[in-house]
C-alpha cells in the first residue's frame, strides 16, 4: 500500500511539473536591470539627466501597480561604484550597497544575481545586502561559502505569473581577471566552474517551469558555449560588457540576449506570450520589421506588374531595360523570402516584445529612495569621484 502511494505521489508531482501554463495563451511582464556599478544619483550627461535609483524603483513600483505579472530582476555587477582597497572606501562602498539594497527591496525585485564586482567586500557584507533586498531574492548556482562549503545562495527559484511558472537561474564568471589588478579575491569565496554548474542546475529547472531566464554575469565567450551544452534556457540576462545601448534583442546560440548599458541610464522591458513552453520564441519586432520591408517591396512589384499589364508581362514590356528587370527580380524574390521567413515565426506562438525604457525626468521617483541617495552623496561624494581617486593612484586601467 505503501508503495502504491508512493508511486502516486511521484506522478502526481511529475504531472504537475509538466503540464503546460493553466491558459491556452499566457504572460507576463519581464523587467531587468544590470551594471549599475554602484551609481545612485542622475546622470550629468549632455543629453539631460538620465538614470537614478529612485527613478529605477519608482518605475518599477508604478510598473508592478499596473502589471500584476511582472517579473523583475538583476543580472549583477549592481553594487559598488569600485573595487574597494582603503578603510575608507570599504566603509563608503558599503554603505552605497546597503541603499542600492534598500532601493531594490522597495521596487520588489523578484531575483537578484550578485555578480563578481559585487563580491568586493566578502560574503558577510553580501548577506547583509541579501537580506535586506530580501532573503530569498538572491540566486547564485555556483558560488559556495569557503568557510562551510555551503552553497551561498539557492542556485534558482520559481515564480508563478498569469499561470506561468517562471524558473530564474543565476551563474557568474570564474575568470582569473574578474578582480582588478592589485586587488585580491575575497578569501571566503568560491566560484565553481558556471558551465558545470549549468549542466547540473539548468535540465532540473527546467523540468519544473514553463518559462526559463538565466541571470549570467559571464563574458560571450563563456555564454555561448554554455548555452549549447545545457540547452533549455528561453532568455539570458546578461551582465560584465555592457558598453553599447541597443533596443534591440540579440540572438546568441539561438537564445534572445539581452542587456543594457552600464550605469544605470535604463530598464528593460519584455512582454512574453507564452502557447508551448520548451518552444523557441519570436520576437515581434522581427516580425514587425519583416512586415514593413515586405510592404514596400511589394508596393514596388505590383507597381511594376500593373503598368506591364499582369506579372506575366513584365519581361516583355521592359525587355531591353535590364536595369528595371533585374530590380524587379530582385525584389520579387526578397518579397517571397522574406513571407517565407515571416511564416518560420509563427509556428510556435510563443512571443516576445522589448521596449528600452529611459529612467528621464518623467518617471517616477521614490522619496525615500532620493533623500538617502542626496545624503549619502553629500557626505561622501558621487560614484565618478571614487573612481576618479582610484585611476590617480592606479593609472586609466581601474575597472
Amino acid at each position: 500500500m505503501r508503495r502504491w502511494l508512493a508511486v502516486v505521489a511521484v506522478a502526481l508531482v511529475v504531472w504537475g511539473c509538466s503540464s503546460p501554463p493553466k491558459t491556452a495563451r499566457s504572460g507576463f511582464t519581464l523587467a531587468f536591470t544590470n551594471d549599475r556599478r554602484g551609481e545612485l544619483a542622475p546622470c550629468d550627461c549632455s543629453g539631460g539627466a538620465a538614470g537614478g535609483l529612485s527613478r529605477q524603483a519608482g518605475y518599477l513600483r508604478e510598473l508592478r501597480a499596473k502589471q500584476p505579472s511582472l517579473v523583475a530582476v538583476e543580472a549583477g555587477d549592481f553594487l559598488y561604484a569600485v573595487w574597494p582597497e582603503t578603510d575608507a572606501e570599504k566603509t563608503t562602498e558599503h554603505a552605497r550597497a546597503l541603499i542600492a539594497a534598500g532601493a531594490y527591496a522597495r521596487a520588489g525585485y523578484d531575483a537578484v544575481l550578485f555578480g563578481a564586482r559585487d563580491y568586493a567586500l566578502g560574503v558577510d557584507a553580501l548577506r547583509e545586502i541579501a537580506t535586506k533586498i530580501g532573503p530569498d531574492a538572491v540566486v547564485g548556482a555556483n558560488v559556495t561559502d569557503a568557510r562551510t562549503g555551503r552553497p551561498l545562495w539557492p542556485a534558482s527559484k520559481i515564480v508563478t505569473r498569469d499561470g506561468v511558472r517562471v524558473g530564474v537561474v543565476g551563474l557568474m564568471t570564474n575568470k582569473k581577471d574578474i578582480v582588478p589588478p592589485g586587488r585580491s579575491w575575497p578569501a571566503d569565496v568560491i566560484v565553481e566552474d558556471p558551465l558545470a554548474a549549468a549542466k547540473r542546475v539548468i535540465p532540473e529547472l527546467r523540468r519544473r517551469c514553463d518559462v526559463l531566464i538565466l541571470l549570467a554575469n559571464l563574458d560571450r565567450d563563456e555564454l555561448e558555449p554554455l548555452l549549447k551544452a545545457a540547452p533549455g534556457v528561453d532568455f539570458v540576462v546578461k551582465s560584465r560588457e555592457a558598453k553599447i545601448v541597443t533596443s534591440q534583442v540579440e540572438q546568441l546560440a539561438k537564445t534572445p540576449l539581452l542587456g543594457l548599458y552600464e550605469l544605470g541610464h535604463y530598464v528593460g522591458r519584455l512582454e512574453i506570450t507564452v502557447v508551448q513552453p520548451g518552444k523557441p520564441y519570436g520576437d515581434l519586432a522581427e516580425e514587425q520589421i519583416l512586415e514593413r520591408k515586405i510592404e514596400r517591396y511589394r508596393a514596388y512589384v505590383d507597381a511594376i506588374d500593373q503598368k506591364a499589364g499582369g506579372a506575366d508581362r513584365v519581361e516583355h514590356f521592359y525587355a531591353g531595360d535590364e536595369l528595371t528587370l533585374e530590380r524587379y527580380r530582385r525584389y520579387r524574390d526578397s518579397v517571397d523570402r522574406w513571407e517565407h521567413e515571416r511564416e518560420r515565426l509563427k509556428p510556435t506562438g510563443n512571443r516576445y516584445s522589448y521596449e528600452l525604457i529611459e529612467l528621464d525626468n518623467t518617471r517616477p521617483e521614490t522619496p525615500e529612495v532620493r533623500a538617502a541617495v542626496i545624503e549619502f552623496e553629500r557626505v561622501h561624494g558621487a560614484a565618478q569621484s571614487a573612481r576618479e581617486a582610484q585611476m590617480q593612484r592606479h593609472g586609466a586601467g581601474t575597472r
